[in-house]
């Protein structure tokens, strides 16, 4: 884990993934959706976000955490895991977790966070006029970055991109992660 925070912030990193770091460059921040993928040592989900958030620090974006749970050796309990886990989430300027088990490991290592679940609807619920009115981080000169899981299905990315098109037209670079 600690490895990951390091990688993260190496030339080696940059070099072996020059299209993940011409897309930091070009964001305003970060939002790393975390679902599935923080617990475990040797997780490769894992090792990618933290090295992603360290990335994304190194390069000066805010980043933030969302959409998850975080159980360094699969269980909730304090293991040996929890220090290199909480150096790296440190990073982050901000984390929403999903359930109160991995509130308990941001309590115990110090780290502020907010308890929420799958944030979509509450981000929706508190920016639903500034979005039909186009007010909330609209400026023609900053791409719409679209993220999505695993999950996502051919048809439903379209339907998206749809969206985001008749949204804002053309006056925005769309990049999908």
């Amino acid at each position: 884990i600690n490895e990951a925070v390091k990688y993260g912030q190496s030339v080696e990193f940059r070099n072996n993934q020059p299209h993940l770091f011409e897309k930091l460059n070009e964001c305003e921040l970060v939002v790393i959706n975390g679902e599935g993928t923080l617990h475990g040592e040797q997780a490769d989900g894992a090792n990618g976000i933290l090295a992603l958030i360290s990335a994304a620090k190194a390069n000066g974006k805010q980043t933030y955490v969302i959409n998850h749970s975080v159980f360094p050796d699969d269980t909730a309990q304090h293991s040996k895991l929890d220090l290199p886990y909480a150096h790296a989430l440190r990073l982050a300027d901000g984390i929403a977790a999903r359930d109160p088990f991995s509130g308990d490991f941001y309590s115990r290592n110090g780290i502020p966070y907010t308890e929420s679940f799958d944030c979509l609807p509450v981000f929706i619920k508190e920016r639903y006029q500034s979005l039909l009115t186009g007010n909330f981080l609209a400026t023609a000169d900053k791409p719409v970055v679209i993220s999505s899981g695993v999950s996502m299905s051919p048809e439903s990315f379209r339907q998206l991109l749809t969206l985001v098109i008749k949204r804002y037209g053309n006056l925005r670079k769309i990049v999908y992660l």
